[in-house]
């Protein structure tokens, strides 16, 4: 098969992303089918966590069913996980997505607004010898705390912003001077 027409997982997030901007069910059947296709090849990626900003685990893909990705962890071995996952597709990113800290920061921006969590729900093993869902980060049932980081575009909005207001404050100040010369 030719290297342009290998599907790639990036290709079909991007497409999943733009299917739901603007609500193309044709689109979502294209994703589908292809990771479908992903599936049965047992292409290889990465599951994201977006909240360490790194490749969390190696996974090969198996199926695709009711909107969630069908994979095997392969590496890191975690003996307390179950093997098996149902993962979200904006988790998972190639390999060479998954080299650079800012390349996952830039998927996360992107698939942020659809995401619940950032780092994917996963099933562990409990002594029982069931699974049980697990979310990596947090165990407890408390809600989750928002954190907002400042964004470098809206540091530079604030200080124009500031600028600007110092202008015309220097404005109003010369016209006052003018008016009573003081």
């Amino acid at each position: 098969m030719p290297l342009d027409l290998v599907i790639q997982v990036k290709q079909l997030r991007e497409q999943l992303i733009k299917a739901r901007r603007d609500g193309n069910v044709e689109l979502l059947d294209e994703v589908e089918a292809g990771l479908r296709d992903l599936g049965n090849r047992g292409y290889r990626c990465c599951l994201l966590d977006y909240e360490e900003h790194r490749a969390s685990f190696y996974v090969r893909l198996l199926g695709y069913e009711k909107g969630r990705v069908e994979a095997e962890l392969e590496f890191p071995i975690k003996p307390e996980m179950n093997v098996r996952q149902w993962l979200p597709l904006s988790h998972l990113a190639d390999y060479n997505e998954a080299e650079n800290p800012l390349n996952i920061q830039r998927i996360y921006s992107s698939v942020a607004p659809f995401i619940q969590h950032k780092s994917p729900p996963l099933q562990k093993i409990n002594q029982n010898g069931h699974t049980r869902l697990l979310y990596e980060r947090s165990e407890s049932r408390a809600k989750p705390v928002r954190t907002y980081r400042r964004r470098p575009n809206l540091i530079v909005r604030n200080i124009l912003w500031g600028v600007w207001i110092g202008l015309i404050g220097l404005t109003l100040g010369h016209i006052c001077l003018q008016i009573w010369g003081v």
